[in-house]
């Protein structure tokens, strides 16, 4: 009978040091409750989420910058926030404009900053990919509705 000590994989062996034939049981326990030592698995956001938060706020950097600094004048609109309350004339058109790309801008920001506090809690890739998703649904909801309703509120 082989010692099962020398068979197994110990924290700094290397692979050549194990026996010609050899099956690996990946495991978060010790499934045999042979005491052999169990690795912590670390709980880390991937670096593709990590790229992706950021390419989300890319995103918002460039769509509040278009209606911020780049959105047409009044009678053209070719590019900037579209809605009916917004084109009725130049006053709204530049209130609405405005308040859309300040909160594209805010969004950025925030879209930069979460990861980071993400990680720092020790969230995985399940809770950065919820926050993720219904970050990314609230802070385009908010960014297209709240300019319109203070548009439809100032009208009043």
């Amino acid at each position: 009978m082989t010692d099962k000590k020398k068979e197994t994989l110990r924290k700094g062996r290397d692979y050549s040091e194990l026996p010609e034939r050899y099956i690996f049981y990946i495991s978060r326990k010790d499934i045999w409750k042979d005491g052999y030592t169990v690795y912590e698995e670390e709980n880390n956001m991937s670096e593709i989420l990590i790229v992706i938060y950021h390419i989300l706020a890319l995103i918002f950097a460039a769509a509040g910058i278009v209606v911020l600094r780049s959105r047409s004048s009044y009678p053209d609109m070719k590019a900037g926030y579209h809605v009916k309350e917004a084109m009725k004339s130049k006053e709204t058109w530049e209130y609405a404009n405005g308040v859309c790309g300040k909160l594209c801008m805010l969004f950025t920001v925030v879209f930069l900053l979460v990861p980071r506090f993400l990680i720092s809690a020790g969230a995985g890739n399940a809770a950065g990919t919820a926050v993720l998703i219904i970050g990314g649904a609230l802070a385009v909801a908010v960014t297209v509705l709240l300019p319109l309703r203070m548009l439809r509120r100032r009208e009043k």
